[in-house]
């Protein structure tokens, strides 16, 4: 209720009281509490990455179109941070779900005026499909973090390779 006590506030001027919050204060943490930094590591720059790179190289190689054909712009990953969210900040449960925003992209090699932009897009930004309590994440050493976002980035590298012909494409 918080939120919408300053949304008010500001609509009306500053006349309605209510305490503030700033951008720090809703930041997250770091987690700090874990022994295998390996479960908590983004692997998005350097094995996914690697990974992406492999297995669009051997579709490339493996495909007569494309093999011949030569591509001046790389396909490249843009973002990658993944991060366990508050499912609300209104009430009392401490529940978070794990998303991942992540973008593989390659701009157009056809300079010619599109309607669509200069870049051809895989969004592969996800989330987790249900919320969990922090101390299920946590558990472990926090494995169940490393299993899920294993899991989005193979959905994401499963999109990349299904939509790779758009985005050699132009």
């Amino acid at each position: 209720m918080q939120v919408g006590v300053n949304v008010l506030s500001l609509a009306l001027g500053g006349e309605v009281g209510g305490q503030g919050f700033s951008k720090n204060e809703l930041r997250g943490e770091v987690i700090s509490d874990v022994d295998d930094r390996d479960n908590v590591r983004n692997p998005v720059a350097t094995r996914f990455v690697s990974r992406v790179k492999d297995v669009v190289n051997e579709s490339v190689a493996t495909n007569p179109e494309w093999k011949s054909k030569v591509f001046v712009n790389p396909i490249l990953v843009g973002g990658g941070s993944a991060a366990l969210v508050y499912e609300s900040l209104l009430g009392d449960d401490e529940l978070f779900r794990l998303k991942l925003f992540l973008e593989v992209y390659k701009r157009k090699e056809a300079r010619g005026f599109s309607f669509s932009g200069p870049y051809e897009v895989v969004d592969c930004s996800t989330e987790t499909e249900s919320p969990r309590v922090l101390s299920e994440w946590s558990s472990n050493d926090y494995v169940l973090v490393k299993s899920e976002l294993a899991s989005q980035l193979d959905r994401c590298q499963g999109m990349v390779i299904a939509q790779l012909d758009r985005l050699l494409a132009n």
